[in-house]
C-alpha cells in the first residue's frame, strides 16, 4: 500500500530521499542479518561506517548537494537538540543536521548518521523492535517513509563535511512554533496512532506500534516526539519508522483487525506547508 502524501508538492522531495536512499543502500544486507553483538552498532564496526561515509560524500558530490562545511556555523540553534541531530531554525522550517559521535575508548570522533529501527525476530515469542545506528541510506529511507505514512515534509538539503572529514546529513522539515506546540499528552498521541490503524504489539510496553497490513513499525513512541499543528491536530516529528514483511506479523501472532485509517488529506484539510528550500552560500567545500 502506498500512503497518500499530505501535500502533493512533497512528492518530488520524497522521491529524492527515496532515490538517494536506494543508491546508498545498494549492496547492504538488511539490519536483521547482522549479529546481535554490538548493541547500537549491530555488529558493524568503524570500517563499515567509514565506507558508508565515503559513499555518502561521493554521492552528494555527484548530485551537486555538497554544502559548505561551515553552512551552519553562524546560525542560531534551537535548544531542544536531540540525540541524533542539531536543530537550526529557518523561518517556518528547521534544518536537522546529524551529529557526530565520540568513541569512548579512543576519544575520537566517529561517523554517525542517526538511527534506524527493525524488528528483531530472534525472540519468536515476543519479537521486539530495536533501534541501531543507521547507515546514511537507512536514515534517509526512514525520513522518506515518515513523509509517506504521516504526510511529513522531510527534505534532503545536502551533506556538509567537517574539518575532520566526517560528513553530516542536513535535512529540513516544517516547524510548528506556537505556545501549544508541545502540549500534547500521551493519550492524544495514542489516539492519533490508533486512528491511523496502528496497534501495540504484545510485550512492547508502548515503546513501539505497528501497521499490520502495511508492514510498518513505529519506534520511540512517546508524547515528546509529537507536536501540535496550527489547527490543533497532533503530528509526529521524530518517530523512527521501518518496513517489515507483513507476513512476519502473522507469524508472530501480531495480526489483528485494525480500524480503517482516515485519509490524511481529510485529516489535515486547510494546512499548506511551505515549499521553499533553505538558502546556503554558493561555494561548497570542506576541510580535510
Amino acid at each position: 500500500m502506498e500512503f497518500p502524501l499530505l501535500n502533493p508538492e512533497n512528492e518530488a522531495a520524497t522521491a529524492e530521499l527515496e532515490a538517494l536512499a536506494q543508491e546508498l543502500n545498494e549492496g547492504l544486507a538488511p539490519l536483521e542479518s547482522y549479529p546481535t553483538e554490538g548493541a547500537l552498532l549491530r555488529g558493524r564496526g568503524d570500517d563499515f561506517f567509514h565506507r558508508q561515509a565515503e559513499k555518502l560524500i561521493a554521492a552528494s558530490t555527484q548530485h551537486h548537494r555538497l554544502l559548505p562545511g561551515d553552512a551552519f556555523q553562524d546560525r542560531d540553534r534551537i535548544s531542544f537538540d536531540t540525540g541524533e541531530v542539531l536543530v537550526y531554525p529557518d523561518g517556518d522550517r528547521v534544518a536537522k543536521v546529524t551529529k557526530y559521535k565520540y568513541d569512548k575508548g579512543t576519544q575520537q570522533q566517529i561517523d554517525y548518521f542517526g538511527l534506524a529501527a527493525f524488528c528483531d525476530h530472534a525472540d519468536t515469542v515476543h519479537p521486539f523492535a530495536t533501534v541501531v545506528h543507521a547507515s546514511p541510506g537507512q536514515y534517509l529511507a526512514r525520513l522518506a517513509l515518515s513523509n509517506r505514512v504521516f504526510g511529513d515534509d522531510n527534505r534532503f538539503e545536502g551533506v556538509l563535511v567537517d574539518r575532520h572529514g566526517h560528513p553530516h546529513i542536513a535535512t529540513s522539515q516544517h516547524y510548528f512554533n506556537s505556545k501549544d506546540s508541545w502540549t500534547l499528552s500521551r493519550e492524544e498521541a495514542d489516539r492519533f496512532m490508533e486512528e491511523r490503524g496502528f496497534l501495540h504489539p504484545p510485550g512492547s510496553w508502548g515503546w513501539h506500534q505497528y501497521l499490520p497490513q502495511e508492514g510498518i513499525v513505529a519506534v520511540d513512541f512517546k508524547a515528546a516526539n509529537f507536536m501540535r499543528r496550527e489547527n490543533g491536530q497532533p503530528f509526529p516529528i521524530d518517530l523512527i519508522l521501518s518496513r517489515v514483511d507483513p507476513q512476519k506479523f502473522k507469524d508472530w501472532g501480531w495480526e489483528k483487525k485494525a480500524p480503517e485509517p482516515p485519509r490524511l488529506a481529510d485529516m489535515f484539510a486547510g494546512i499548506t506547508l511551505p515549499t521553499h528550500k533553505m538558502a546556503f552560500p554558493e561555494k561548497a567545500g570542506h576541510e580535510r
